[in-house]
């Protein structure tokens, strides 16, 4: 509002002042006008002047003569008369000497004289000079005698007779006596002449005529007598300058004669001077006239000229503030809408990154508004509405990135009123916020949540009034936060006071207070997030990479990146004086009450402010071009900084794998700069950038894949390469989610294409749909699957058909930067098993990429290397302070490893195994070490989790602050938590080991050197581990028989066997179980013993092993089983013989190099040694006992797991992608589809009539029947519900629960939701499908059985896979069967199933039911196929993984006639008995039963265990 009215009035004021310039010139020309007549009088008053002045002259001239005599007369009686005023100074003492005894007569002396009846004679005598002196009358002459004198001195002699009596009655009788001897003393002395002075002379000459004889008769008398002496000695005196000074006067009349002459000549001259002045002065005032005309003119021109200049000038001012009044009225009616935008981002923004932010106010907010008619600024731009361009540039020089995110964050953390709560797994808002509150800090820096001191140092800041910056919050806030949160102040007079826990602290308006979380993604509690305003400072891409461009300039040339710091310095300075010009500018305008061109001062003022803006804006624009100039030149650099932020974020992705997998942006930066160090240097630019770019990607890749598990340093790599070509624009996020989806969200129920060729599986068929409508290159593939079938499926059946030529599209594919992933899609949908090869192919392929004209390294073939990581390259790369964390795996530890190298280093070694009450053991072996330069090891790290929350603290390179008595900081400030280690010495070394944990502190991982430690992989590796560890020549010949070391080789592999089958996933074992080596060394040691009692007994030697010491271990029945057919099989007699090889007797599959397992025979090592080492580097599954498909299973396994953590990896935004649909659309689009599909809901009240019609609730199978439908209503209504819940709270018409985002996230995923699957105990309450598509499909195949069940009876044949309970629905026809054969005395518990296949391949085929039992359909054999015309197990097709059994017959039979019935059909190696899952996943959770299965002698049940063969209720999960 203030703006607008300074804008109207300065506009006003440049507009009236426009007006006044134009009227200025036409004054202005009329006072030319005048100015003209003016000059043309003047100068004819000029010449009148002149000839005056003439005559003046000539009588001046006169005068000067006249006045020049005078002069010198003047001078010389000067002369004279000073001459004769000397001589009259010297008669001077006198008169002063006859005043001062005049002045010392007193009123009462004269009173005490007048007095006398008989005056002396001296009184006498001295009043008759007196009266001589006065001109007195005196007696006539007669001598009479007088007495004189003082004492003996007196005398008497004849003298003049006195007139004494005259004198009384005369002088003294005068009141004004003294009066009259001062004014004859000041005015008549002079008259005194020679006769008087000749009268008085014997009187003076009388020797007791003195002062002394006169005072012994009165002190009146004293007085008029040396006044009298003073008066004659002052004639006598004067009497020779007297002449002198008559002719001074004489001299003095001629003067004063000439003097008159000179004045009538003067007052002549006076008379012609005054005419000239009057002359003058009406040529003067003519002139001044004049002047004043010009003037005014020269005052009108100027200030035209003023004001034309500052309104020309502010031209540019007052056009923009033109647009600014005309946009006024309408900021003003959308000023309410907007200051409603700006508070709701504020309020409820904070916690969203960017793109939601933007759906919030744009999609949400503002529609809302202007729903409700609030009008609104159109496209509103938060940043700039909310903070100017001078306090942006402030920011970026205090450290916070300028990419629009960053700045909005700002914006959070300055315009609250909460306090922040500041989401900050980066430290960037942490070190924004140090420099941003510099100023305000406390000495002791940050603080800790957990710190002992946070109370004191609250308190401390709150009465001080400075920044509490408190780190480490976790996913709840300390209680004791609260008041100060929620603002609880207590105010008591001009104070202002929190009640903190039972204390009143005092509470400083300037405190402010900033809570920091390191974690990536917390979850705060609606209560704490109402407290708090939460910000999400997670570094951008944008941000990090303009970061990470100013290092790789200040590396390359920092001459220029501190030019562009300058450069950045000014234009943030300059900015805010102009926008300070500007506002004073406005201000001086708007504050001027008068004319504004009336007010000099003013225009004075503005022109000055307007020169300063103009060079403002000069320096401005200068910078804006070098700014421009040298951003240009760090563009060149640009690349370096693009691979680095896509590094890192690719790191920071990996964190959602794995919650240790943390990388602080330190680390990475330090990474970043060491790859700057080492790459190879160049003149060129050009080249420089793509070396630094080559380096960069293989050390970080490098350093960060020795902190990855194996199984996810490929997910890594890949990751990395598909965001560098996304960010290339080569592929989009659409290509990447077709590789990890493909056909999961698809239907094979509802596919539009029928499968053309049947060797392709269901779920390989919408792969291939998902391929031809998503990519471009593979729009015809299904129609040319069809058309070329037979090269399709010779591509399809070859063992490594990444390397093949791919039909019809290889040539396409072999040009291009995308044909590699390309082939990968291809791959992944035809041969899932290949893909990891495909994608080491892809990796390999993809080594370079052009990009806007230049050729970068992307990453290449030595990025597929195995690199291995001992001690000794781990070390190279600590430091004192730089701790080294080991991740172990099951199996593996690197204690000892850590030992070997200490000793060889000579460094002493402490290891702590964490555990209750080892933290201070472990605290005191790390300050010990840290002192004297030893080694440290913390075992089982992760069994102390708080102490590795001290030990960050500890490692932190805070300095501690001296603390006072009290505690507190001597500086100021409350006590704060010393954290640090001492003095370390530089030989010191800290490592940790620890298994996984999602609690493990993350600042500690971020602060820390990462390695992976996991046990060596391959028969190989375990047999040589064996015979490294476990056994040695000690060992090898505790017992001196050769049998002792066959069977101790076949232990040692036995035990790397099993522990390898492990891979097989499943099919390996039920259960993985954890074999180690205490199991082996056991199995050693009862064989030792054993064999020193006497001849070894197989059965208990077989026993020990398989039930003992390993099957200890062993829960599953199914795996137990599994391990004696393995001792049975391995440990024999034959084992000891010459011709024993635990090769297959059939290998189905060439081994490679034809390589023989045998067992060695040598009584040393070495031979032992040198056999394993020969080991090929694969090991063919048949070694395993497993058919070569099984190594399908194994990579398909680690596809599944790839493929899942590149998921895991990937955003879950709601943004669009590549301009598409956005998630939610994606999402709310598919709910709403399923909707459609879902099948009614089952009513009570219809299917409990149903069932009554047939049979009723007592029939088993009906109670089977009533609980299916049961369960599946329980789906069909958990999935309407939610999917309509979940389109609600996409809308926005319900909060959407954490429930609903899992769903939304599993839909986007094209996976079912949790929820689906499981209850909230984890408990089954579906099924367990993979895909989206599969489990919907499943959803109505179930609906669709249990539907025609209910409304037409009993099917023929059942699908198993369809029942939630199979086990039931078995027992429920077990029950009906014992109840027919009631009559024979069955019991439930003495019958036991009886299964045979049937020739029935297809359920249609199935024309009735049979007489006892039920027929199934929906089984699959793994790990074997059946022979339909033999019905026998027999071996499985190369790469076909699970083969459909033909229609099953279950029925029972009591035990003693399946006995018989045994030996009957299946000889004396019996049948094997299969069990039979729900799922892959083989437990005891999804076991039904076991059906009996054909075999041969040859290939007996044994032979089918080592494979694993089972049947599965699907092949899909």
């Amino acid at each position: 509002e203030q703006k607008s009215t300074r804008v109207h009035v300065g506009l006003q004021k440049l507009e009236k002042g426009a007006q006044d310039v134009a009227a200025m010139k036409i004054t202005l020309a009329q006072e030319e006008e005048k100015l003209q007549q003016a000059d043309l009088t003047t100068t004819q008053m000029l010449k009148k002047l002149q000839r005056s002045s003439l005559e003046a002259k000539k009588e001046a001239d006169a005068v000067s003569k006249i006045k020049e005599k005078c002069e010198i007369d003047a001078n010389r009686i000067a002369g004279e008369k000073l001459l004769a005023e000397k001589d009259l100074a010297k008669a001077q003492p006198f008169v002063e000497e006859a005043e001062r005894a005049v002045n010392s007569i007193k009123p009462n002396d004269l009173n005490e004289l007048k007095k006398l009846q008989k005056p002396s004679d001296i009184i006498k005598l001295i009043f008759d000079v007196v009266g001589l002196l006065k001109m007195q009358k005196l007696n006539p002459v007669e001598p009479t005698q007088v007495i004189l004198g003082i004492g003996k001195e007196k005398r008497t002699f004849t003298f003049l007779k006195d007139s004494y009596k005259l004198m009384q009655h005369g002088l003294l009788s005068d009141a004004r006596f003294l009066q009259s001897i001062f004014s004859f003393s000041k005015y008549d002395k002079d008259l005194i002449n020679d006769e008087t002075i000749e009268l008085m002379q014997p009187y003076l000459e009388i020797y007791e005529y003195n002062a002394l004889v006169a005072r012994n008769a009165s002190k009146a008398a004293e007085g008029l007598c040396t006044w009298s002496r003073a008066m004659n000695s002052y004639h006598e005196a004067s009497k020779i300058v007297k002449p002198k000074l008559e002719a001074l006067r004489i001299a003095q009349g001629r003067l004063d004669a000439a003097q008159r002459e000179l004045d009538k000549a003067e007052n002549k001259l006076r008379g012609c001077t005054e005419i000239l002045n009057d002359l003058q002065n009406d040529f003067e005032a003519q002139m001044q006239k004049k002047q004043k005309i010009a003037n005014g003119a020269t005052a009108i021109r100027k200030k035209m000229e003023q004001a034309t200049t500052l309104i020309d000038g502010l031209s540019g001012e007052r056009a923009r503030w033109t647009d600014d009044s005309s946009k006024f009225d309408i900021a003003k009616q959308c000023l309410v809408g907007d200051v409603a935008l700006a508070s709701a981002f504020i309020s409820y923004c904070g916690g969203f990154n960017q793109e939601f932010r933007a759906i919030i106010m744009q999609q949400k907010l503002t529609p809302d508004l202007n729903a409700r008619e609030i009008p609104t600024t159109n496209n509103l731009h938060l940043i700039d509405f909310l903070v100017n361009l001078a306090q942006r540039g402030d920011w970026a020089l205090e450290g916070l990135p300028t990419d629009p995110l960053s700045l909005q964050n700002g914006i959070l953390v300055t315009r609250s009123s909460r306090y922040p709560l500041l989401i900050d797994p980066q430290g960037q808002a942490l070190n924004w916020i140090k420099n941003h509150g510099a100023h305000q800090l406390p000495t002791f820096g940050t603080t800790a949540l957990s710190s002992q001191r946070l109370r004191d140092q609250l308190e401390y800041c709150m009465a001080e009034g400075k920044a509490l910056i408190i780190t480490g919050i976790q996913q709840s806030l300390d209680p004791m936060l609260d008041p100060v949160l929620e603002k609880n102040i207590i105010i008591k007079g001009k104070s202002k006071f929190i009640k903190i826990l039972d204390k009143l602290c005092e509470m400083n308006d300037s405190f402010t207070m900033y809570l920091i979380t390191r974690l990536p993604n917390p979850i705060f509690s609606p209560e704490d997030q109402a407290k708090t305003t939460v910000v999400d400072f997670t570094v951008t891409r944008r941000g990090l990479e303009e970061q990470l461009l100013a290092r790789v300039i200040r590396h390359e040339s920092k001459a220029l990146e501190e030019q562009l710091q300058t450069v950045m310095e000014q234009v943030a300075k300059n900015t805010r004086s102009l926008l300070q010009l500007d506002e004073e500018l406005l201000e001086r305008l708007s504050a001027n009450q008068g004319n504004l061109l009336d007010d000099d001062a003013l225009i004075n003022v503005l022109s000055a402010t307007k020169t300063m803006a103009l060079d403002v804006q000069k320096k401005l624009i200068t910078a804006d071009e070098t700014r421009t100039s040298i951003r240009e030149k760090r563009e060149t650099y640009r690349p370096a900084a693009t691979r680095g932020a896509l590094l890192y974020f690719a790191i920071v992705d990996m964190t959602s794998v794995s919650h240790m997998y943390q990388t602080s942006l330190a680390q990475f930066q330090n990474l970043f700069d060491k790859s700057m160090d080492s790459a190879e240097k160049t003149a060129m630019p050009s080249k420089r950038v793509a070396f630094l770019i080559e380096q960069m990607t293989y050390v970080v890749c490098r350093n960060i894949c020795r902190g990855l598990y194996e199984r996810d340093r490929l997910s890594f790599k890949l990751l990395l390469l598909l965001s560098i070509l996304i960010s290339a624009e080569r592929l989009t996020p659409n290509d990447v989610a077709l590789l990890l989806k493909g056909g999961a969200a698809l239907d094979a129920t509802n596919a539009v294409n029928i499968k053309p060729v049947p060797w392709l599986s269901d779920m390989t068929w919408l792969h291939v749909l998902a391929l031809s409508n998503e990519h471009k290159v593979f729009r015809q593939l299904p129609e040319e699957l069809a058309r070329h079938e037979a090269e399709w499926r010779a591509w399809f059946a070859h063992n490594e058909p990444e390397t093949k030529p791919i039909p019809i599209y290889e040539a396409q594919l072999a040009t291009g930067d995308t044909g590699a992933f390309s082939r990968l899609l291809l791959v992944r949908a035809l041969r899932e098993d290949r893909t990891l090869l495909c994608v080491n192919d892809f990796i390999i392929a993809t080594s370079v990429l052009e990009y806007q004209g230049q050729k970068l390294p992307v990453l290449g073939p030595r990025y597929v290397e195995n690199n291995t990581d001992t001690i000794e390259t781990v070390y190279s790369s600590t430091t004192a302070k730089l701790p080294v964390i080991f991740l172990l795996s099951a199996g593996a530890d690197t204690t000892d490893a850590i030992e070997t190298f200490a000793r060889k280093k000579k460094r002493q070694v402490t290891c702590v195994s964490m555990g209750e009450g080892q933290e201070p053991i472990a605290l005191n072996a790390i300050s010990y070490g840290a002192e004297n330069g030893s080694w440290v090891v913390i075992q089982n790290a992760h069994l102390g989790l708080e102490f590795m929350e001290t030990l960050e603290e500890l490692l932190l390179p805070d300095t501690p602050q001296k603390q006072n008595s009290n505690g507190c900081s001597s500086e100021d400030g409350p006590p704060i938590l010393t954290s640090g280690l001492p003095l370390c010495e530089p030989e010191f070394r800290l490592f940790l080991t620890t298994e996984p944990h999602p609690k493990f502190p993350i600042g500690l991982l971020q602060l820390s050197l990462k390695v992976t430690v996991e046990p060596p992989s391959g028969l190989r590796a375990g047999i040589l581990r064996s015979f490294s560890v476990i056994v040695d020549q000690d060992r090898l010949e505790r017992v001196e028989t050769e049998q002792w070391r066959q069977l101790l080789y076949a232990l040692c592999f036995l035990h790397s066997i099993v522990q390898e089958r492990r891979k097989f996933g499943p099919l390996g074992w039920c259960v993985p179980y954890e074999y180690n080596t205490g199991d082996i060394t056991a199995c050693i040691l009862f064989l030792e013993r054993h064999l020193y009692n006497g001849p070894i007994s197989w059965s208990t030697f077989q026993y020990m092993v398989a039930e003992v010491q390993y099957g200890g271990k062993i829960t599953d029945s199914v795996d137990r089983r599994l391990f004696n057919t393995y001792a049975q099989v391995w440990l024999s007699t034959a084992t000891c013989t010459d011709t024993w090889t635990f090769n297959p007797k059939e290998p189905i599959q060439h081994i490679p190099g034809d390589f023989q397992y045998i067992v060695p025979k040598a009584p040393e090592m070495q031979p032992y040694r040198s056999h394993v080492e020969c080991f090929p580097e694969i090991d063919s599954p048949e070694i395993f006992g497993l058919h070569p498909n099984a190594d399908l299973t194994f990579r398909i396994k680690e596809v599944n797991a790839l493929i899942s953590t590149l998921a895991e990896t990937q955003p879950k935004g709601g943004g669009g992608q590549g301009g598409g649909e956005s998630r939610e659309e994606i999402v709310l689009s598919k709910a709403q589809e399923l909707l459609e599909r879902l099948p009614r809901n089952y009513i009570e009240e219809e299917y409990k009539t149903k069932i009554q019609k047939l049979g009723g609730l007592s029939v088993p199978l009906n109670i089977f029947l009533f609980q299916e439908i049961q369960r599946l209503q329980a789906v069909i209504a958990k999935v309407r519900f939610q999917l309509e819940q979940l389109q609600l709270a996409i809308r926005g018409e319900v909060v959407m629960t954490s429930e609903l985002q899992e769903a939304l996230d599993k839909i986007a995923d094209a996976s079912a939701p949790h929820a689906w699957i499981y209850t909230l105990t984890g408990d089954e309450f579906s099924w367990i499908l993979p895909a989206l598509g599969l489990w919907f499909s499943s959803l109505l195949a179930r609906d669709e059985q249990l539907r025609t069940w209910l409304c037409n009876g009993r099917p023929h044949c059942y699908w198993l896979t369809g029942f939630f309970n199979p086990t039931g629905f078995l027992t429920a026809m077990k029950q009906e069967v014992t109840r027919k054969h009631k009559q024979d005395k069955w019991a439930l518990d003495d019958v036991v199933y009886r299964t045979e296949v049937q020739p029935f391949e297809r359920v249609d085929h199935v024309k009735q039911s049979p007489t006892e039992g039920v027929y199934l359909h929906g089984l699959f054999l793994d790990g074997a196929a059946y022979d339909k015309k033999e019905s026998i197990l027999v071996e499985s097709e190369p790469k076909k993984l699970f083969v459909p059994l033909p229609i099953l017959h279950v029925s029972v039979l009591t035990k003693e006639e399946s006995h018989k019935r045994r030996k009957e059909l299946y000889g004396s190696h019996g049948p094997y008995e299969c069990p039979v899952y729900k799922y892959r996943p083989r437990t005891d959770r999804f076991f039904i039963f076991f059906v009996t299965l054909k075999c041969t002698p040859e290939k007996n049940a044994k032979h089918w265990t080592l494979r694993g063969v089972a049947l599965l209720t699907t092949d899909s999960a």
